[in-house]
């Protein structure tokens, strides 16, 4: 409910039971906010050194997020792990 009455909340970050998740809702104002889930403490060695990346670039309305693991120096790409939202043209959803 609080995302839905609200137009200045631009994603929700949360970790608690599993690895990660996803899911996109509107709010009253027509934005389609994400709500995402990332938590290591579930994995094996607290996630063997995989880490979220968020891109935000000046130029642009769009972040994109992706997981790296910093031992391996490989990127975890998956559907589960990457994800991009537009959070400034919310109208254009």
């Amino acid at each position: 409910m609080l995302v839905k009455q609200n137009n200045n909340i631009l994603c929700v970050l949360c970790g608690h039971a599993g690895f990660t998740g996803r899911y996109f809702s509107y709010n009253h104002a027509g934005r389609n906010v994400p709500k995402l889930m990332f938590n290591l403490q579930y994995q094996e060695n607290g996630g063997n050194g995989l880490i979220q990346l968020w891109e935000i670039p000046a130029d642009s309305d769009t972040v994109k997020i992706c997981a790296y693991n910093t031992i391996t120096r490989d990127w975890f790409m998956s559907d589960s792990t990457s994800v991009s939202f537009k959070f400034k043209n919310f109208k254009d959803y």
